[in-house]
């Protein structure tokens, strides 16, 4: 049903959505498809509807008398109304969730739909998730704000533990900040596909200082080490015989 309601409002037939759902009898139907609604006028940007809808929408969650169904449709409007900015709205929705995981799970979908990164920011500052900042950051250098987006990569760090370190790395990199990133690799034991995708983007973004700081790593790993010979020659045709003889021979 969210399929079609998507494709009409995207033809702007918003009332013949509105008397669609408002013959529906499904009580376990028609909150998701009225959130469904919101969804798909966010998406459309058709922000002042969207709002208007939310209000209708909340209302009737809000009336189920089910606490578990209660607090999984609110989670699902989180995640509708998200990409509108609407910190109030959203706020609002968490704390009407009176389930602890839940809310969790709602407080994850905000930082993750959000567009603005000032208001995911809000969100991953509640979440003390480093996956969350990673987001944040990523946000960031999308708006073109490097500054802010190095300082959510920062804060991602003080809340990685030893495995996801790894990931907080990889995601610092890919935004930009090479050397931030590959220092946090420096003396790991990465498997060869996370090395790879890192040797990747370094020899993208023709990085070689961080490049070569890596190279030593991937000699535990005869095809990464290989692979790392093919990407020495983009860097340096006129050594490549001499460097790979060197890598492959440690």
């Amino acid at each position: 049903m969210e399929s079609l309601t998507h494709e009409a409002v995207r033809q702007g037939k918003l009332s013949w959505v509105r008397e669609v759902l408002r013959k529906c009898q499904d009580v376990k139907l028609k909150p998701y498809a009225l959130i469904g609604f919101v969804r798909a006028l966010a998406k459309a940007g058709e922000e002042e509807v969207a709002r208007k809808e939310f209000e209708v929408v909340k209302k009737w969650v809000m009336r189920a008398k089910d606490e578990g169904e209660r607090n999984t449709a609110l989670t699902n409007l989180v995640e509708a109304i998200a990409p509108l900015d609407r910190f109030e709205e959203i706020d609002a929705l968490l704390e009407a969730i009176n389930d602890e995981e839940e809310r969790k799970s709602a407080l994850d979908l905000a930082v993750y739909k959000c567009k603005k990164p000032e208001v995911a920011e809000i969100f991953a500052q509640r979440f003390n998730n480093p996956y969350a900042w990673c987001l944040v950051g990523r946000r960031y250098v999308e708006a073109g704000q490097k500054e802010k987006a190095l300082s959510a990569f920062r804060k991602a760090l003080q809340l990685a533990d030893r495995w996801s370190v790894t990931v907080v790395a990889i995601e610092t990199i890919e935004a930009g900040f090479f050397e931030e990133g590959v220092k946090l690799l420096e003396g790991r034991r990465l498997d060869s596909f996370a090395f790879y995708y890192v040797f990747d983007v370094l020899v993208r973004f023709v990085d070689r200082k961080n490049f070569l700081k890596l190279l030593p790593q991937s000699r535990w790993n005869g095809e990464l080490a290989y692979q790392a010979c093919g990407w020495l020659a983009e860097f340096y045709p006129e050594r490549a015989k001499e460097l790979a003889q060197e890598i492959l021979n440690a």
